[in-house]
């Protein structure tokens, strides 16, 4: 154990730079998600719509993202993951641009949501996953928390600095402001993944041709990650449920930032028991306190 601490350091070390650029990517794709709920009640007032139209936002989200992972998922494993992720942030940028400076429209907004979805796809787990893998052996677990904090980033000052932004503008600037801010990492991100255009060659050869889809269905690695996918998207959101029992839009964006504290160690955590112990026991351990949680807020 100690002798491959050192090792597993300096692979940290050597590497800094590939999860730095994954927690970004993180971050800035998880950021429309978590700003969402404080965009809703602008969003009612602004369209004319109920809250409960506007918060179809999540379900069009969804099905863009559904409908073009298999996609880029594809464009991965032909073209490499710097070259998927670097090609994803300017379209995220834009099309997050053309959603906030678009006419108000519930079917524009729905459309967009839609669209973001897609573009966010490239941004998370498949490209920045396969980054991390080509880099990290030892500490893969703690490289993908460091990525995963990105979200829990999000989650703390997504809310708080959209509901102040949109409270002193609107939440069509709300859009445009996170569609600049993807434009404008864009020169960093190329940065820090420099040194993946080494392994780009490597990674895009293929290890595993012709593999069979009933193969990969019956493969347990398959169903774990299947699953671990399904209880990630299982959520709700906080903030709009504070606002309904009272509190003001402000308040609720910051409990929601408190929880979004512990997500970032709860993250960090999951990265180092995956690194610690065995992938399965890892697993088991993560959906046991997930049904504890669930078992808590249903009581």
């Amino acid at each position: 154990m100690t002798a491959d601490l050192e090792p597993a350091r300096a692979e940290l070390l050597e590497h800094w730079n590939i999860a730095l650029a994954a927690f970004l990517a993180a971050l800035l794709g998880s950021l429309p998600s978590y700003s969402l709920a404080v965009m809703v009640q602008p969003m009612s007032v602004s369209l004319g719509r109920s809250e409960a139209t506007i918060a179809l936002w999540t379900l069009f989200w969804s099905a863009g993202s559904i409908l073009v992972a298999p996609f880029v998922g594809g464009l991965v494993d032909r073209l490499g993951a710097r070259a998927v992720l670097m090609g994803s942030l300017p379209i995220f940028g834009v099309v997050l641009l053309a959603v906030g400076l678009a006419p108000p429209s519930t079917i524009l907004l729905l459309g967009g949501a839609a669209l973001i979805g897609a573009a966010t796809i490239g941004l998370m787990g498949l490209a920045c996953g396969r980054l991390l893998a080509s880099f990290f052996k030892r500490q893969l677990g703690i490289s993908l928390g460091i990525m995963s904090t990105g979200i829990g980033a999000s989650a703390i000052g997504g809310p708080i600095v959209m509901q102040r932004l949109i409270d002193a503008t609107s939440w069509q600037t709300g859009y445009v402001a996170i569609g600049l801010a993807g434009l404008a990492a864009f020169p960093l991100m190329w940065i820090l993944t420099r040194s993946a255009r080494s392994v780009a060659a490597r990674e895009t050869e293929p290890k595993h041709a012709n593999i069979a889809l009933g193969t990969v269905l019956a493969s347990s690695t398959f169903w774990y990650l299947a699953i671990g996918t399904l209880m990630t998207g299982i959520s709700f959101s906080v903030i709009l449920y504070l606002t309904e029992i009272g509190l003001s839009r402000a308040e609720a964006a910051s409990v929601a930032a408190l929880s979004g504290l512990f997500t970032v160690a709860a993250r960090l955590g999951t990265g180092w028991l995956l690194d610690a112990v065995r992938t399965h026991i890892a697993w088991f351990f993560i959906a046991i306190s997930s049904g504890l949680v669930l078992c808590f807020l249903l009581l």
